[in-house]
């Protein structure tokens, strides 16, 4: 074999083995620049959060626990539960986690820089790495069957309107997008008697399941009425298995898992109204109704759901 063409076909065999090899090199994890962690009596939060402080003094109309300015993340009380469901986004319900973690004996402050450049969607995988340097958490995945329920079309066909948005017109008392709000998402809070009841109202116009009016009703029963203006099936899914479920979900800790699944087929965004009741025995008949009068139901199924697994965490972290 010529030699030129021997030393050109082991050029490309290096070329390609050095392409390989750097196909398979992970990209560098992410990693706030700085970052303390200090204990705080349970249950408690950290007295020096300037946003606590300007609530209490009447100067802003709420306060953030987590708190998120420009490169500055700050928790002011969290404990390790909420804050491996925060970093691993995964609803506190389906950590399976020793009960020390779960009591939540201990909630923890945490001040942070983040590197220049980076977004708050990127804070979960800085809260992770964060999280397995300073607790030497190790954790595993696994998938499982649990019995639940599928969103699906009712007889008939679904029956919902076309998607819209907030009447702002409605609520007076708008507060802008700020540190207690990062994400831009504008509040309004509003309350009035009707006849012999009371109702609060809130508006949110970025929420997660989008532009959101909230009306909870108080009388002999509490109850909520919720106007979804542009959501999409499986984020309703999504809503729903929040709603049905007890206890608290991403960042909270506690209470089971309905596990909902949307299987309606409908894509796009649509209104959809939810009518449900707070008494635990009520919340599932009440959410069937509200959804049957849209030609929506839920049936019973299982579904595949993820679960994350807690193997090792210190109850303390390394020293700052």
């Amino acid at each position: 074999m010529n030699f030129c063409l021997r030393l050109q076909r082991l050029l490309i065999g290096v070329i390609t083995i050095q392409f390989a090899a750097l196909a398979q090199v992970p990209p560098p994890v992410l990693r706030f620049e700085v970052a303390s962690i200090r204990p705080l009596p349970p249950g408690s939060h950290d007295a020096d959060n300037p946003s606590f402080v300007a609530f209490r003094a009447g100067k802003a109309k709420g306060f953030c626990v987590i708190c998120i300015s420009g490169v500055h993340y700050d928790v002011y009380g969290s404990p390790l539960i909420s804050l491996i469901s925060d970093a691993y986004q995964m609803d506190s319900r389906l950590v399976d986690a020793p009960a020390w973690i779960n009591r939540a004996d201990v909630n923890f402050a945490i001040h942070a820089i983040m590197p220049e450049g980076a977004t708050w969607e990127q804070i979960p995988e800085m809260l992770r790495a964060l999280l397995e340097e300073r607790f030497h958490l190790v954790v595993h995945r696994t998938t499982v069957e649990q019995t639940g329920y599928a969103l699906v079309t009712a007889k008939g066909g679904p029956k919902l309107k076309q998607p819209g948005d907030l009447d702002r017109a409605a609520c007076e008392d708008w507060a802008e997008p700020n540190m207690v709000n990062p994400l831009a998402n504008e509040i309004c809070r509003a309350s009035k008697d009707v006849g012999d009841r009371h109702v609060n109202i809130t508006m949110m116009t970025h929420s997660a399941w989008g532009p959101l009016l909230t009306e909870i009703w108080r009388g002999e029963t509490l109850e909520t009425r919720q106007e979804l203006y542009r959501i999409a099936m499986p984020k309703l899914a999504e809503m729903l298995t929040g709603t049905l479920s007890t206890g608290a979900g991403i960042g909270g800790s506690g209470g089971s898992l309905v596990q909902i699944v949307d299987r309606t087929g409908l894509e796009g965004e649509w209104h959809v109204s939810l009518d449900y009741s707070f008494d635990p025995e009520m919340k599932l008949p009440t959410v069937s109704a509200s959804l049957g009068q849209q030609g929506l139901r839920l049936e019973r199924t299982s579904a595949p759901v993820e679960k994350l697994f807690v193997d090792k965490m210190d109850k303390m972290p390394t020293e700052n």
